[in-house]
C-alpha cells in the first residue's frame, strides 16, 4: 500500500474535477477495482472528499475486473454509469480495466452525455507536482500550441540522435486535442459526451499522408528507462519502411511484418506540463508522466484513426530532446524545452497561481 496521506492528494483531486467541469449536484461515479482499494485508498478518499467539497454527489462502486476493457460491466454498474455526469474506473495493472472500450461506455457518452475519465501515471499520481499543476495554465498552453500549428500545414521534428521527420497535417482537423478532449481548448474543460485523461499535459494531432523521414526513439512503451541504443524507424509516406535496433525494436518489427493495415504513423503528441518529469516518468514502462513532460514528443505507430483499421499491434516511442519547427520557422520545442512557456499570456495566467518563473520552470 502506498504511504501517502489523503491530504497530499487533495489538490490533484480538485484539479481533476476542475478539468472535467464538475459542479454542484453533478453525479460522479468512481469505479475502483478491489486491488485499487487495497493499494491506493488515499486516491479514492481524496476524490470523494474533493467531490463533496464542490457539492457533487459521489458514489463508489467497487468490484473485481472481469477480463478485458471490451467486456461490459454487470447491469447494475452499467445503469449507474448511464446515470452519471462523470465516471472514472481505476485499476492497478491497467489504468482503466473496467470501462476502457466496452459498449457501455460508448452508450454512456453518446446516448446519455456522460463524461468518461481516466487516470494515468500509476499509484498516488494525484499527489504529484504534475497533477497539482493548475489546469488553467495547461489549457492556455494548449490553446497557444493549437494556434501555432494552425499557422502552417507541416512541421519538422529533429534531434541529435538522427531524427529528421517531416510531418504534414490538417491544422483544423477535429482530432487535434488536449489529453483526449477535443473541446478542452475551446471551453477550458471537458464537455458532456467526451473522454479525457488526467493529469494533464499532452497535445495530440494526426499526421497526414506524406509524413516521411527518420525517427530515433530514446524510449519505447513497455521498456522502463532510456534505451542504450535508439530504435530507429524510416518512414515513407506515413508508413514504416525500415526498423533498426535491438530487442526493443521487436514491437515495431511485428507491426511491419504483420497486418497490411498497420505500420502507419498514427499520432503525434507533444508534452505540455513543465512539472511532469523524465526522472520519475521513465521508471514506469508505459511512460505516462514522461509523455506529458513539456517538450517531449510521443509518436504512435499502428493503424490510422478514422481512416484505416487494423486488429494488429500498435506501439509508441518517445523523443526526449527534440526540436520541433512549424512551417515558416516558428520553433515551439528547442532541444527538449517547450518555448511556448515563455509566452506573455501564459506567464500572465501562471501569475494568478504564484511566481511564473517557478511555476513554469521545467523539472528534470
Amino acid at each position: 500500500m502506498l504511504n501517502l496521506s489523503v491530504g497530499e492528494h487533495l489538490e490533484g483531486a480538485r484539479n481533476f474535477y476542475r478539468f472535467f467541469g464538475i459542479a454542484k449536484s453533478n453525479e460522479v461515479l468512481l469505479i475502483p477495482t478491489i486491488e485499487f482499494l487495497e493499494s491506493d485508498s488515499a486516491t479514492l478518499e481524496a476524490l470523494v472528499a474533493a467531490g463533496q467539497e464542490i457539492g457533487a454527489v459521489v458514489t463508489v462502486c467497487a468490484f473485481r475486473a472481469q477480463g478485458g476493457t471490451h467486456r461490459d460491466p454487470p447491469r447494475p454498474v452499467e445503469e449507474a454509469i448511464f446515470g452519471s455526469d462523470l465516471f472514472l474506473a481505476m485499476g492497478i495493472r491497467q489504468s482503466n480495466p473496467i470501462t476502457g472500450h466496452c459498449r457501455t461506455v460508448y452508450r454512456a457518452r453518446f446516448d446519455y452525455g456522460a463524461k468518461q475519465a481516466d487516470l494515468t501515471g500509476g499509484g498516488g499520481v494525484l499527489a504529484t507536482e504534475w497533477a497539482r499543476f493548475p489546469p488553467e495554465i495547461i489549457v492556455t498552453v494548449a490553446r497557444k500550441f493549437l494556434a501555432a500549428i494552425q499557422s502552417g500545414h507541416s512541421l519538422k521534428i529533429s534531434d541529435g540522435k538522427g531524427t529528421n521527420l517531416s510531418v504534414d497535417y490538417d491544422p483544423f482537423l477535429y482530432s487535434n486535442y488536449i489529453c483526449g478532449s477535443v473541446a478542452a481548448c475551446e471551453y477550458g474543460h471537458v464537455i458532456p459526451g467526451q473522454r479525457a485523461t488526467f493529469p494533464l499535459g499532452v497535445f495530440s494531432f494526426l499526421p497526414g499522408d506524406e509524413a516521411s523521414g527518420v525517427v530515433a526513439f530514446d524510449a519505447v512503451r513497455g521498456k522502463a528507462g532510456r534505451l542504450s541504443l535508439p530504435v530507429t524507424l524510416t518512414i515513407r509516406h506515413n508508413r514504416i519502411a525500415n526498423v533498426e535496433g535491438d530487442a526493443e525494436a521487436d514491437g515495431f518489427r511485428r507491426i511491419l511484418d504483420g497486418s497490411e493495415n498497420a505500420g502507419f504513423l498514427n499520432r503525434i503528441a507533444i508534452g505540455l506540463n513543465p512539472k511532469a518529469t523524465l526522472s520519475r516518468g521513465l521508471q514506469h514502462p508505459r511512460h505516462g508522466e514522461a509523455q506529458r513532460r513539456a517538450g517531449v514528443v510521443d509518436i504512435g505507430i499502428g493503424d490510422r484513426v478514422g481512416l484505416v483499421f487494423s486488429a494488429g499491434d500498435s506501439q509508441t516511442g518517445l523523443l526526449l530532446q527534440p526540436t520541433v519547427t512549424i512551417e515558416g520557422g516558428a520553433v515551439i520545442v528547442e532541444q527538449g524545452r517547450l518555448t511556448l512557456l515563455d509566452d506573455p499570456e501564459i506567464r500572465t495566467v501562471a501569475a494568478k497561481y504564484g511566481d511564473p518563473d517557478e511555476l513554469l520552470r521545467m523539472e528534470p
